[in-house]
């Protein structure tokens, strides 16, 4: 399979992982009990690694289902703020890159802000729809879903001056 035609499936990955790691609405429940595992499932196929990458896929739907099949919205949001938000017995799981990178784990750090400037090299922002921090991981995952949608045009107009910032992410 030629490179291009790679980015497509792999873009759709990047924008349901971005999805999911989203605080949910009813929009995002309606479509993990719909479509996701389909969309999911059928961009995967087309990437290479599937032997590797269904293995992952298994156990992310054996879990969605499970979960889905448990949870209310409402209780599913409030896993969701459990789990990203507020700790439960001390224990989070932070949803932001600069408390991974930034040495006294600061939120809006110097990492952030290079996250910041990837964006602006590229003429885009955060939107104000998405009340949370630029080095989200939602964000982030969006961010890669937006650069894997449009590799094809930066790579045939000669855009490639921002390509170290793949190796950034």
């Amino acid at each position: 399979m030629k490179e291009l035609e790679l980015l497509p499936p792999r873009s759709k990955v990047y924008k349901i992982l971005s999805l999911c790691f989203c605080y949910p609405d009813q929009n995002f429940f309606r479509y993990a009990k719909g479509d996701l595992l389909k969309d999911l499932e059928s961009s995967l196929r087309k990437l290479p690694y599937e032997k590797e990458l269904k293995k992952s896929y298994d156990l992310f739907e054996s879990a969605l289902v499970q979960q889905l099949a448990r949870f209310s919205l409402e209780e599913l949001q409030v896993e969701h703020t459990g789990l990203f938000i507020y700790s439960h017995g001390g224990l989070s799981c932070s949803p932001y890159e600069a408390i991974y990178r930034e040495e006294n784990k600061r939120l809006m750090g110097e990492s952030t802000m290079v996250v910041k400037q990837s964006y602006r090299s590229f003429k885009l922002r955060v939107s104000r729809q998405f009340a949370d921090l630029p080095d989200h991981i939602a964000a982030e995952l969006e961010f890669m879903h937006f650069l894997s949608l449009n590799e094809g045009k930066f790579a045939t107009k000669g855009e490639n001056q921002n390509r170290d910032l793949f190796r950034y992410l």
